[in-house]
């Protein structure tokens, strides 16, 4: 497996909000392997945060806190 780099110290932040089940909410959680080279994102869950990595580079290209909250009406 590629060892994977930290998101760099230049980017550009964005603030998002969305709503995900709780199916999508553990699979963001349980994460994701390359398994070969048509994969492009490796993903991680550490700490309430979701990092995502390009497969091919092991960069750090995007990551998010997730807090899951299983209140109805939110």
């Amino acid at each position: 497996m590629r060892k994977l780099k930290e998101f760099p110290k230049k980017n550009k932040k964005v603030q998002v909000k969305i709503r995900v089940n709780e199916l999508n909410y553990q699979m963001l959680v349980n994460g994701l392997n390359s398994v070969n080279m048509d994969d492009k994102w490796i993903i991680r869950f550490d700490n309430n945060t979701v990092k995502i990595y390009r497969s091919w580079t092991g960069y750090c290209i995007y990551f998010f806190d997730i807090i899951f909250n299983n209140k109805k009406n939110n």
